[in-house]
């Protein structure tokens, strides 16, 4: 599956690409066991979560298959756990004291980082487009989970996470979610600062986006620091 994907993706044929998509995501069983597989991150199973995390988000490039997944029953929450993956490990995946974000992070937690970016991705992907945007933005645990991410070491992550929040700001649904998560705008604001120009470039839109939306000035305007 994997090997078709990319292959698909590396032709920069974008015709091929959406056609090995969609003939992917409408084979008998895909999305259900990649579905399955995401849920393993919640167990601990990284080694099957991590492909499937990826190929979710290279699939959700296609809005037509992007819809596809939001509409295949568990794969949003499914999702969210995968965002949620390492949450008992503590600091070993981030400290943030002081303010600032030292990776402690080993070789052995590797899996666990690029299942967190390939999760945030497929998010980000689902909230481009329209017709799956409102379906993904309104999901339990799914703006704390990139919150969660936004606090995180690892520069790669908090740009996926923060490309994921400016995705769902174009929309009024998402936007909502945005407001509605305790201190959300505040990551962003630190996402500014970040070394990672597509980190801050992210927040920039994330905030953009927010800011045209009337109901969000009051949260921005009530966010420390955004001045």
């Amino acid at each position: 599956l994997g090997a078709v994907l990319s292959g698909a993706a590396a032709s920069r044929d974008e015709s091929r690409a959406v056609r090995c998509a969609n003939a992917v995501c409408t084979a008998d069983g895909v999305l259900a066991g990649l579905t399955e597989l995401l849920r393993g991150a919640a167990k601990g199973d990284r080694e099957g979560a991590l492909p499937a995390a990826a190929a979710v988000a290279l699939l959700t490039r296609v809005p037509a298959v992007a819809a596809r997944v939001v509409s295949t029953e568990g794969t949003v929450a499914a999702l969210v756990d995968a965002l949620r993956a390492g949450d008992g490990d503590g600091d070993d995946l981030y400290d943030r004291s002081g303010g600032d974000r030292h990776d402690r992070s080993g070789g052995d937690d590797a899996e666990s980082h690029a299942l967190l970016a390939h999760a945030a991705s497929a998010v980000g992907n689902i909230a481009a487009h329209p017709a799956s945007a409102g379906l993904i933005a309104p999901a339990p645990g799914l703006v704390p989970g990139l919150a969660r991410l936004l606090a995180g070491a690892r520069p790669e992550v908090r740009e996926m996470a923060a490309g994921a929040a400016r995705n769902l700001a174009l929309t009024a649904a998402g936007r909502k979610a945005l407001r509605q998560t305790d201190g959300f705008v505040g990551k962003i604001l630190v996402s500014l600062g970040s070394t990672s120009a597509g980190e801050r470039h992210a927040a920039v839109g994330c905030l953009v986006n927010l800011s045209d939306d009337p109901s969000s000035l009051g949260s921005l305007a009530e966010a420390p620091g955004l001045l």
